[in-house]
């Protein structure tokens, strides 16, 4: 008998641990396995252990931008899908998320129709 099928799993990259919570009831309803990370170092060391399906994204952390994790991520797990998300939205970031290669960009709080 095959095995079942693993859910998609998603990423969240914030230095807030205010949005897990959010996000998390949010994305396991719809069947994520979701996983938190603090920082874009964290996440980056283990990218190649999580194989992560969705990634939201901070756009503003200490160390490394929401843009550096992003193209590291495009780099690293390009079937990955990036979602950069910020409470400063500008339409100049959203321009260079989505030419960083962001699926889109999202302004906090969520809008959860749109995420």
């Amino acid at each position: 008998m095959p095995a079942a099928p693993s859910a998609p799993r998603l990423l969240v990259i914030d230095d807030d641990p205010g949005v897990l919570p959010i996000v998390d009831r949010f994305a396991r309803q719809l069947g994520f396995d979701v996983q938190y990370f603090g920082s874009g170092r964290d996440a980056l060391s283990r990218l190649s252990d999580l194989h992560p399906h969705v990634a939201l994204v901070d756009l503003q952390m200490p160390e490394l931008s929401g843009i550096d994790v992003l193209r590291a991520m495009r780099a690293d797990v390009p079937d990955c899908e990036v979602i950069l998300m910020t409470g400063n939205a500008s339409v100049d970031t959203a321009i260079e998320a989505v030419k960083a290669g962001a699926l889109d960009y999202l302004s906090k709080p969520f809008d959860f129709d749109r995420l």
